[in-house]
Parts: C-alpha cells; sequence; structure tokens
C-alpha cells in the first residue's frame, strides 16, 4: 500500500498541465473598390488573383491581394453580370444575368468573347463540370442549362418543378452530379446526372436555398434556408 500511494505522488509530481492550445489570430482586411456596383461573388485564380464582377457596374475585376492593385475590365451596358469562375488556365467565364449570355475574358490580352445562351435569359449561378462544361440555372423559364464552351453549344433540360420553379444554387458532387435549389412556390433540392441526364433527387427543404458546398471529405451537402435553418445531405454509396 506505501509503495502505491508512493508511486501516486511520484507520477502528480511528475506531471504539468498541457501548454495552452495555440489559439488562431484573425487579420481581417477590405479593401474599398473606387468602380463600386455592387461587388459580389469573388473567385480566385490560380495566379492568386481574386476576381469578382460590379453586378450594377456592368464590369469584371480583379485584385492583387499582396499589392492591393486593382484592374476593371467594361462589358456590355445591361448584362448585370450575376457570377463568375475561373477556370484551370486562369480564363475568367461570366453569366449576363440580364442579357442571355455567358463571358468569356482572357486576362493576358483583356479579350472578352460573348457566347449566346439562346433562349435561357438570364444565366445564374455557373460551375464547371470534370468535363470543362460550365452548368448554369436558367432561373426565368425553369431550365437547367449546360455550356460546352469549345463550340459553344447549349442545352437545356426542363427542372421538375417546371417553368415557375426558379432554379438558383447550383454546384456538383463528387461524382460530377449537379444539384440545383428551386426557389418557387415549393422549395426543393434537385440532383441531375450528367451521364444520363436524368433528374435522379428531388427533396423538399424548408425554404429557398441561395448557395450550397459540397464537402467531400464527408460527402455532405450543407446550404441555408431563407426559413432560418442550416441543412445537410450527407451522400450515401449504393451498396
Amino acid at each position: 500500500m506505501i509503495k502505491l500511494v508512493l508511486l501516486a505522488a511520484a507520477v502528480l509530481l511528475s506531471w504539468s498541465p498541457p501548454l495552452a492550445a495555440q489559439v488562431d489570430t484573425f487579420d481581417l482586411k477590405e479593401w474599398p473598390v473606387e468602380s463600386g456596383g455592387r461587388t459580389r461573388d469573388p473567385a480566385i485564380a490560380p495566379d492568386g488573383k481574386v476576381w469578382f464582377v460590379g453586378q450594377a457596374g456592368n464590369y469584371i475585376a480583379n485584385l492583387d491581394p499582396a499589392t492591393g492593385a486593382q484592374k476593371r475590365y467594361d462589358i456590355e451596358e445591361g448584362t448585370n453580370p450575376h457570377t463568375l469562375i475561373v477556370d484551370q488556365k486562369g480564363t475568367v467565364w461570366y453569366a449576363g444575368n440580364r442579357n442571355g449570355r455567358i463571358g468569356r475574358l482572357d486576362p493576358a490580352t483583356g479579350e472578352i468573347d460573348v457566347i449566346m445562351t439562346g433562349e435561357a435569359k438570364d444565366p445564374h449561378t455557373m460551375v464547371f463540370d470534370g468535363n470543362g462544361h460550365i452548368w448554369f440555372g436558367d432561373e426565368a423559364r425553369g431550365m437547367l442549362g449546360r455550356l460546352n464552351p469549345a463550340t459553344g453549344e447549349v442545352k437545356e433540360w426542363p427542372v421538375p418543378g417546371g417553368p415557375d420553379a426558379r432554379p438558383y444554387a447550383l454546384t456538383k458532387d463528387d461524382q460530377d452530379r449537379i444539384w440545383f435549389s428551386e426557389t418557387g412556390k415549393s422549395k426543393r433540392l434537385v440532383g441531375f446526372d450528367p451521364r444520363t441526364e436524368k433528374f435522379f433527387a428531388n427533396i423538399e427543404v424548408s425554404g429557398t436555398i441561395r448557395h450550397m458546398h459540397f464537402d467531400r471529405k464527408t460527402r455532405s451537402m450543407w446550404f441555408g434556408t431563407d426559413a432560418n435553418n442550416v441543412g445537410r445531405i450527407a451522400l450515401q454509396k449504393a451498396k
């Protein structure tokens, strides 16, 4: 018994509290944009520059975080770009939310090419698939669209909720399937498989979803709704 007590005392004397956990510090910085125009939807290019749109100002611009330098590229009046994305080569693509087009900006030359999206008058949120195609929502007509940048071909599929479904948020999962929200009278989360060209999921949610994020590590789709909820869909592998 005495030996046990002495051993316990030795352990206590040799114990020291763990070092305090390192706490992250946060360096918040905002860069004023002289152009104004309702800046939104930033995307990071391979060279580290941050691209964004001026939705009300009809321009595309970039910011160099290292120097604060900004460069603006004016686009057609009435475009009102909603979203931009940057491909692996650094080419910038933007959605003309008010004039039915998707634009392509070459940062090396400043040259802008425009691809008309046909009947899709308000291409919305965009995402690349694994083949380099651009998927977008056609909110006004209730369609899901795909642009082949190499050919300029645009193809659309009517969404399950019909012409008034108002597709909005859009992303893809780890199987290259497209997910989007329907924000019309019925609030739903819908899945579409480009390989079969069929809708495979149609899930009722609590409210309008304006943004979604797919976490590859957990295979979970995260979203927020206007009903003050944060939601998750955990994808399960087929058995």
